[in-house]
């Protein structure tokens, strides 16, 4: 017996990345970004969401393509990783939910165009197509973790 997993699929760039659909929280709208003075590169910022202050990685900086205005179509997809953090990524637009078999997934290969391979956690088949699923407990070293720990929700006081 296999069990069902979902595949929430969202465009960056010219690219269709998967995650897992048990990882996202919500989908929002993009919205205005409070920068954070000396934050790597990719990170956009911080939103507050309902009360909580929610760090932003803008996926195409993080996946080392090129950068462009936030179309209309742009959303948030907030995330909760395994040590409760959740943490928003910024796609060009979401495109569907993919129900697949959990065993249908093949490994990630070790060299993938344009983008870091630490990154992938597999591929899938959708069709014709093949989408690479993201690893998103990857998307950020320990190092980096460890620097937006100060922006969590816990750490930021209202005033």
């Amino acid at each position: 017996m296999s069990n069902e997993v979902q595949l929430a699929c969202f465009k960056v760039g010219d690219e269709t990345f998967a995650v897992d659909i048990m990882l996202i929280r919500e989908i929002i709208l993009c919205r205005k970004v409070t920068r954070i003075p000396k934050a790597p590169d990719f990170i956009e910022g911080v939103i507050n969401q309902r009360g909580k202050a929610v760090p932003v990685i803008d996926m195409r900086k993080r996946l080392g393509l090129e950068t462009k205005e936030h179309s209309r179509d742009a959303r948030i997809i907030v995330m909760k990783f395994q040590d409760q953090r959740r943490v928003g990524i910024i796609v060009d637009s979401v495109v569907k939910v993919l129900k697949m078999e959990e065993g249908e997934m093949q490994s990630a290969p070790k060299i993938a165009k344009g983008i870091e391979s630490e990154y992938l956690k597999g591929i899938v088949r959708d069709g014709d197509d093949l989408l690479l699923v993201l690893d998103m407990e990857k998307i950020l070293t320990t190092n980096e973790k460890v620097r937006l720990e100060i922006f969590s929700s816990d750490n930021v006081k209202e005033v």
